[in-house]
């Protein structure tokens, strides 16, 4: 609560009142207060629920004395709205200078009273405030004590967390360096989507982000304090200490100590655990962790021996995977992770879908894809009861110039804060059945490959096969063909096709030369761990390859 006495400096910015020239306050100052449903604050409510307002005053040395009794409300529209007394509630718009006091008369002894009840407030962000001035004019001035409340209007389902980038103009870059947005904007764009999320994350600990703690607690939202590491090393210790000023303050509950560090090779294994044993020794009592691509916790044991919590990042897109057996992948590269964790927690730190740009292999953006991704992502989590960071909350026209075009659409809202169509599912509490889990194609039996269509000699389509009666996850399939001697296909570096849940499979065999005039193609599904050999125009295929195959098949044409 605050119990300020202060000479009035008031100004609108966006809706929030900015309050300077604060002077001590006396044990005789009146005692002001605003409650929501019994609580200082923030209270988060739903769509069913009520919501009642109280205020309490005791004047103290003032009683008796004339004032004007100010009950607004800021909207998430930035809109105001005022209280007059008996029961009239009027509409200002955005300009406080439009509002009228809810009453003119002496302070006295008002002990906590119900003012106001809503029913089916829209979602949002409400601010209520509580004030007396003893100058009774009619006008916010003179000297003004007050309390204010704040009420988060919530979704039928929140989000466990969002990755919160918050760079939506043409101008902003974080790259940049400076102060690319202010601590207003900031507190705009985290209002949007606190009733959307029960967390939010960060990436760095910077002039633009240093108070996202704050604003996010404030909103009763938990937040993930990032810090980007780099091989900056002067600028890592700025990250730190920011980080560490906030903890003091109250403002994190989990420390994020890098994101991709290793996979970008900014630091190597050593020198990040060395950051994060700092950090583990200056911010006690909350969980740490590193975030990085599912990969990368797999190859470094000691980083996870190092860390409280692996934050995990899951891109199907990015693997070019159909956006039908993107889920199916990412569970089963989660399963790989959690048998890897040495029983730590695992969270889903980043993975999403973009609504625009360039196709990776099969994985193709679109605003259908990017709705039906964000529900089956969140219908999978919250059946295997992971929690998440969703990537990301708005579009950020600035990462286009580092990904191409596809780079700048990944958000659940547009640039604008217009929610994209079809996201609305989630927030609704729909979700989808299970797509998943493991299924043996064709039931028990032995395994057994074949082609489903082989293009003609000469043609640039691809090859098609099915597998029957082994886990698509645990197996692979390796395809060559023979033009003058035996070719790895599609590529050296990808010389295995992955296989769908239905046991499907498809390879681009035309990727290089006169591949389209192959005479004879084969097909060998083998387990996942092995490397089959590289071919490049050898006369006769390896035994070895025969002998680890659990079925083969081979076609002339």
């Amino acid at each position: 609560m605050k119990k300020l006495t202060l000479f009035l400096f008031l100004f609108i910015s966006m809706g929030l009142f900015n309050l300077f020239n604060i002077r001590t306050t006396f044990a005789d100052d009146p005692y002001v207060d605003i409650k929501a449903n019994g609580s200082d604050g923030p209270l988060v409510i739903g769509n069913n629920e009520n919501l009642s307002i109280s205020i309490t005053l005791q004047p103290s040395s003032l009683d008796g004395v004339n004032a004007d009794w100010w009950l607004l409300v800021n909207t998430p529209w930035n809109d105001w709205f005022y209280y007059v007394y008996p029961d009239y509630w009027g509409y200002a718009g955005p300009n406080l200078d439009d509002v009228f006091c809810a009453y003119q008369g002496t302070l006295f002894n008002l002990p906590p009273v119900a003012i106001a009840n809503f029913s089916g407030l829209p979602v949002g962000i409400y601010t209520f405030y509580f004030e007396v001035d003893n100058s009774p004019d009619g006008i916010l001035d003179g000297s003004i004590y007050y309390d204010s409340v704040i009420v988060n209007r919530a979704v039928p389902y929140r989000l466990y967390g969002l990755n919160m980038g918050p760079y939506v103009d043409d101008e902003e870059d974080p790259t940049r360096g400076g102060i690319q947005i202010t601590d207003e904007e900031l507190r705009q764009r985290i209002s949007k989507v606190a009733p959307y999320t029960r967390w939010i994350r960060t990436y760095g600990c910077n002039e633009d982000l240093k108070e996202a703690g704050m604003f996010a607690h404030s909103m009763g939202l938990k937040a993930a304090v990032g810090i980007w590491l780099s091989s900056d090393r002067a600028e890592n210790e700025r990250q730190i200490n920011c980080l560490v000023d906030r903890y003091k303050e109250g403002y994190v509950d989990m420390a994020v100590v890098g994101s991709e560090v290793l996979l970008r090779g900014d630091l190597d294994e050593s020198e990040l655990i060395d950051y994060i044993n700092r950090v583990k020794r200056e911010v006690s009592g909350i969980p740490v962790a590193y975030a990085d691509v599912y990969s990368i916790f797999l190859s470094h044991p000691s980083l996870i021996d190092a860390i409280d919590v692996l934050m995990v990042n899951y891109y199907p897109f990015w693997d070019g995977i159909d956006i039908e057996e993107a889920i199916r992948s990412l569970h089963t590269r989660h399963k790989e992770v959690l048998s890897a964790s040495k029983g730590k927690p695992v969270i889903v730190s980043e993975t999403g879908w973009p609504s625009e740009g360039e196709q990776v292999g099969n994985a193709v953006p679109s605003q259908e894809n990017a709705a039906f991704y964000f529900l089956n992502f969140v219908s999978w989590a919250r059946a295997n009861n992971v929690d998440y960071f969703y990537f990301e909350a708005f579009d950020e026209p600035w990462k286009a110039e580092y990904e191409g075009s596809l780079g700048a659409h990944w958000g659940i809202w547009d640039r604008y804060g217009k929610t994209k169509p079809g996201m609305e599912n989630v927030f609704a509490g729909r979700t989808m059945a299970d797509n998943w889990s493991s299924q043996v194609p064709c039931g028990p039996g032995e395994p057994s490959i074949q082609f489903t269509y082989v293009p003609p000699k000469g043609s640039f389509e691809n090859l098609e096969g099915k597998v029957c009666h082994v886990n698509p996850e645990d197996y692979r399939v390796a395809v060559y063909i023979y033009v003058l001697g035996w070719w790895t296909k599609p590529y050296w570096d990808e010389p295995l096709t992955t296989i769908s849940h239905s046991g499907d499979w498809e390879c681009d065999i035309t990727t290089g030369g006169v591949d389209e005039s192959a005479t004879r193609i084969a097909a060998f599904l083998l387990p996942k761990g092995y490397d089959p050999p590289l071919m490049s125009g050898e006369e006769t295929l390896p035994q070895d390859l025969k002998a680890h195959a659990v079925a083969y098949v081979e076609v002339t044409r």
